[in-house]
């Protein structure tokens, strides 16, 4: 698990910024942050899931009812790889929008999550 979240963590360091602003660029390493957030808020209810009392079911469809956290951070890498490639072919002026736009979305999804009771603890 440890690896994984390492793997995660380290996308911006191997993605390709030739042209991108430093402001975007900023703007990229929050999104990534994001994501391993809600990779964290989401390996919670997996390990809720395992309880008898748990009240949290998995919402997302690409993830299934009961996901391994493995397959979620898989998808998750996969889904940053084909975001910073589409963002990658943007003129920086909608590069930048677009940036915007996803962070407040996913920031969006981990305020939902975090309302509805969902929170992560992690111990290193």
């Amino acid at each position: 698990m440890k690896y994984l979240l390492l793997l995660f963590l380290s996308i911006p360091s191997f993605a390709a910024f030739s042209d991108w602003s430093e402001k975007e660029q900023r703007l990229w390493q929050w999104q990534v942050g994001l994501q391993t957030y809600d990779v964290l808020q989401t390996y919670d209810v997996v390990k809720c899931q395992r309880q008898s009392f748990c009240k949290f079911k998995e919402a997302n469809p690409l993830f299934g009812k009961e996901p391994k956290i493995e397959e979620i951070i898989l998808l998750k890498v996969l889904g940053l790889s084909l975001m910073h490639q589409s963002l990658d072919n943007l003129s920086s002026k909608n590069r930048t929008k677009s940036l915007w736009l996803i962070n407040g979305m996913q920031f969006a999804v981990i305020l939902n999550n975090h309302e509805q009771g969902i929170k992560f603890t992690y111990s290193f």
